[in-house]
């Protein structure tokens, strides 16, 4: 969800994260070998693997978007003789201080035993729009806990300027602009449709999946005509659909960075931008999200969703109870770099934190007294808290609002990671199901352990372990079936029946959205806040 980044203590806690990961046991039916040299359509690959599951990494899906191709939507990659090294990962997208403009791999995760074609999740990562990458998330539960067999593939994409700068100076000859993160996603989709029956996979049968801006990308590819007929199903997790900008609001921001960056005078701004250091760019690394009013991206997700022009795929969606803690966390809480929010502070920090929840939706300055009413600091331990409470129940009642709207096209399962105590970093105050807390159940985190020993979570209860291996169980069967429904597990309801599934140990199950939405006090938002849709 990028609403609003927080650059060093994002990356900070994107480290603290790590130590989230777990691995878990296998159990595979016996079949046709997955081989360890796979051909594809550029060339050989040789991958890794145990007794249970094959890795292929850091496959190019395009060509590097250096030099010329920088900020020009992704093409093929060169073909290359011989066998490609497929045992590592290619690197990440620049970032930070760190990176390499020669980033667009992808990562295959394939049983070793494949009984035929099998469904496919493609997982794009989460991170500002502006971080991550997709070799930091493990697949092994999915390997070896899942509802059946299934392929996963990780995939890298540009970030930040590099993946999103929209100025007159970059345009295409048919008027595109923006978008290129975007758009090397859509080249992964194509790119497994094209070559993942070779790894045991079925094109017919892909599922994209993403958290936060890799939920806001899921639903940007539903919005993009042209990733139409490269999956079947999706699923959002924690990612709104409501972070784009129009062309000309785009290209207006875009032209403020190429100033910054010293080249707006200058005689072609296109060559000057393609010449620079990408040290530079990453200085200005603020550039994120989709240009609406272009040949990719024609429609915001709201206006294709309007006129009956989403696809009819299944989606899964969904967000954490306390979404905002994590956000107050690294203002306030966050170890060394983190200040405490005081009392004489908290009605500034709600205007703040307020202020824009995506495409100007926005409190209004006039009603903050009433929020402050609504969450006064006595019913709270600490103003932190009551700031963490306001801010997360209007995002989690703004999320909710987008399930009806998925649902318009096509089946639309909700649900709520309500897990009070997940495995957390240290903080001064309780993060309770916090932004990004649910994918330790889902994901081994910080690595691709197939050869040595992965992080075990010990900071996982039992009960937290058995919901760990529900969830999986959940979003594999989606993978595989299009609804999520184990067998001996209760089915995750539909949203036109009312209803949503609360996940949280030991008492999983299905809950009225009316409960949700006296939980999170959406009728006082409703009245405070023009909602969306």
């Amino acid at each position: 969800m990028p609403m609003r980044t927080f650059g060093p203590h994002m990356r900070a806690l994107a480290s603290l994260l790590v130590v989230l990961g777990w691995m878990i046991a296998p159990a595979v039916a016996h079949a046709r070998p997955a081989p360890d040299v796979v051909v594809t359509d550029a060339g050989a690959v040789r991958g890794i693997g145990n007794s249970q599951y094959r890795q292929f990494q850091g496959i190019p899906y395009a060509a590097p978007p250096v030099g010329p191709l920088r900020w020009r939507p992704p093409v093929a990659p060169a073909p290359w003789d011989g066998v490609r090294d497929a045992t590592r990962p290619g690197p990440d997208c620049p970032q930070g201080t760190g990176g390499n403009e020669d980033c667009l791999y992808l990562n295959v995760w394939a049983p070793v035993d494949i009984p035929a074609r099998l469904p496919v999740l493609v997982w794009i990562h989460g991170g500002s729009l502006s971080m991550g990458s997709g070799a930091q998330y493990g697949a092994e539960k999915f390997l070896t806990k899942g509802d059946g067999p299934l392929l996963v593939v990780t995939i890298n994409y540009r970030l930040g300027t590099l993946g999103y700068l929209a100025d007159k100076s970059l345009e295409e000859p048919n008027g595109d602009v923006g978008n290129y993160g975007f758009m090397d996603q859509q080249l992964a989709l194509d790119w497994v449709h094209r070559n993942i029956a070779a790894f045991g996979g079925d094109p017919d049968q892909v599922t994209i999946a993403g958290e936060s801006a890799g939920g806001q990308s899921v639903c940007t590819q539903l919005a993009a005509p042209g990733s139409d007929g490269l999956y079947r199903a999706a699923i959002m997790q924690s990612g709104p659909c409501m972070w784009w900008k129009t062309k000309a609001q785009a290209e207006s921001a875009g032209a403020d960075a190429v100033a910054k960056l010293g080249c707006a005078e200058t005689p072609s701004p296109a060559d000057c931008l393609r010449a620079l250091p990408v040290e530079r760019i990453l200085a200005v690394n603020d550039q994120v999200g989709g240009t609406v009013g272009t040949p990719f991206l024609p429609e915001s997700p709201w206006d294709r969703a309007s006129g009956a022009k989403l696809p009819p795929v299944p989606v899964i969606y969904g967000a954490n109870h306390d979404e905002r803690a994590l956000w107050t966390y690294l203002q306030y809480g966050i170890p060394v770099t983190g200040h405490p929010l005081t009392p004489g502070g908290y009605r500034q920090a709600l205007t703040t934190a307020l202020a824009d929840q995506g495409n100007g939706f926005r409190v209004p300055a006039d009603q903050i007294d009433a929020v402050t009413a609504q969450y006064p600091l006595s019913d709270y331990p600490q103003p932190v808290e009551a700031l963490t409470r306001a801010w997360s129940d209007l995002t989690s009642c703004l999320i909710a609002r987008e399930g009806p709207m998925l649902a318009r096209r096509g089946p639309a399962y909700v649900y709520e990671f309500a897990d009070p105590n997940p495995p957390a970093p240290p903080s001064p105050f309780p993060l309770g199901a916090f932004h990004a807390g649910e994918l330790a159940y889902l994901w081994n985190l910080g690595g691709t352990p197939v050869i040595g020993l992965a992080i075990d979570s010990l900071m996982m209860t039992e009960e937290q372990r058995a919901l760990s291996d529900q969830m999986v169980r959940y979003w594999s069967r989606f993978v595989i079936a299009g609804t999520p429904d184990p067998a001996d597990l209760p089915a995750m309801p539909e949203r036109s029946t009312n209803t949503l599934m609360s996940l949280r140990p030991n008492t999983s199950g299905p809950i009225q959205v009316d409960a949700f939405n006296t939980d999170h006090r959406c009728d006082f938002w409703s009245r405070v806040i023009r909602m969306p849709y």
